[in-house]
């Protein structure tokens, strides 16, 4: 199976100059995947991202997965899917996820999303070793 290339890519760096890598770990994960999978500015997703929060029937912040779930779908058009898994019943690494070309992907990890967008790993770090579990497939065309 190929391997995902990985990119290096902050898009909280268009508000926030580059800090040091503990500066980067901030848990905005969630605002990163989706700038990356629409190409929205950080400060569109964030502030669309937050009304959206404020609005939803549960009021969490934005990184709770209920808030998430349901912009992914309602938003974005993403179709929430089960972990892919190989033929020993194992989920797939990030990096060895199999992303069919010219897909868009928000994938869930352990306490994190990550984005691949036709066939490129999109992140502010590698996370490519963690296990891909449930994943939202995007629709360009609802973008």
């Amino acid at each position: 199976m190929k391997k995902v290339k990985f990119h290096k890519s902050n898009p909280r760096e268009q508000i926030f100059p580059r800090g040091t890598k503990k500066q980067l770990q901030v848990g905005d994960c969630v605002v990163r995947a989706i700038v990356h999978v629409t190409g929205y500015s950080y400060k569109k997703v964030f502030r669309d991202l937050t009304e959206y929060a404020m609005h939803h029937p549960t009021c969490q912040p934005i990184n709770f997965q209920d808030v998430y779930d349901d912009y992914i779908k309602e938003m974005l058009g993403g179709v929430k899917c089960k972990p892919k898994r190989k033929a020993d019943g194992k989920t797939y690494k990030v990096n060895r996820f199999p992303a069919s070309a010219g897909e868009i992907y928000i994938i869930k990890t352990t306490k994190h999303l990550t984005a691949i967008v036709e066939g490129l790993h999109l992140d502010s770090w590698n996370c490519g070793e963690w296990r891909a579990n449930t994943y939202w497939k995007i629709d360009k065309d609802s973008l």
